[in-house]
């Protein structure tokens, strides 16, 4: 099959723009649309609906664990508490808070 075939399609889903969270009190507020797992991490990739269009977030362990699939399609606002050193292993990880939107 050549390729000129597909000339007029798209991928059936592509990621948004990437979001990074850089400093502490960084906030991200979206809908959470899909939940697809990384090729190359052991963590999630979260995919939103914003004001600006569609969002990517990579998922940190912290993250993963606050966020499932129960949540799709409910605003979440996230915010970056910053890094936290793990009192077990002695690691830092980032931290964040998740909220969800009441629903009206």
């Amino acid at each position: 099959m050549a390729n000129e075939e597909f000339e007029e399609y798209k991928p059936a889903f592509e990621g948004g723009e990437i979001f990074a969270f850089e400093k502490a009190g960084d906030e991200f507020i979206g809908k959470l649309i899909k939940i697809r797992p990384s090729s190359k991490y052991e963590t999630n990739i979260y995919d939103f609906e914003t004001s600006d269009g569609l969002k990517t977030i990579f998922g940190t362990s912290a993250l993963d664990f606050r966020i499932n699939e129960s949540l799709i399609g409910k605003k979440l606002k996230i915010v970056f508490k910053g890094e936290e050193k793990n009192p077990k292993t002695g690691r830092m990880y980032k931290d964040f808070a998740v909220y969800v939107a009441k629903a009206k």
